[in-house]
């Protein structure tokens, strides 16, 4: 891409960064809290992942309108040129929602190095897709390329998430009456 270009994918790649602050650092703090026990960390997946799409969806909502408005701070140049790529750059939040989630299962779990093979596996991809969607439409290209194969990426890992989830569903502790005192 010219330098025109790198320049407001650049610069709606660093908005962005607010559009999935919020959603990783949900799923950082659910790993801590977890502390190592996947039953708790099960539990809280349950409340964190729908918060977490919850957040990137508001903020995809506010973001597809006022995208004109977030870029003209930078010049109007940006404003005019890269509301499509900022747009289409904020939708991977969303998935970006599924791959934190799987992390923090897998740190969890113990199972780092899996978690790292399968992500450096997904950041060959995603380079890949990256740049032949740069070759083929430019910037746009880059982004819609790599945004669908996070959404790929993610229908992927849920299957894991869904799984425990399921799992421990299936077969729930029992409940433990309390015992009056008397």
């Amino acid at each position: 891409v010219s330098s025109e270009q790198n320049g407001i994918f650049t610069t709606a790649l660093q908005v962005t960064g607010v559009v999935f602050a919020l959603p990783y650092s949900i799923s950082v703090a659910l790993f801590a809290s977890a502390e190592g026990a996947t039953d708790s960390l099960l539990e809280r997946m349950r409340f964190t992942i729908p918060l977490s799409f919850g957040v990137s969806l508001l903020a995809n909502l506010l973001l597809f309108p006022l995208a004109p408005y977030v870029l003209a701070v930078f010049g109007s140049q940006y404003s005019a040129q890269g509301v499509e790529i900022l747009r289409i750059l904020a939708f991977a939040g969303l998935p970006f929602v599924v791959k934190d989630h799987f992390v923090a299962l897998r740190r969890v779990q113990g199972r780092t190095t899996e978690a790292t093979g399968v992500m450096v596996f997904a950041t060959v991809v995603e380079v890949a897709a990256a740049y032949a969607g740069v070759r083929l439409d430019g910037a746009v290209g880059l982004c819609l390329a790599w945004v669908a194969v996070l959404v790929v990426e993610a229908l992927i890992l849920a299957v894991p998430l869904w799984r425990m989830t399921r799992a421990t569903t299936k077969h729930p502790a029992p409940l433990e009456v309390p015992v009056p005192v008397e």
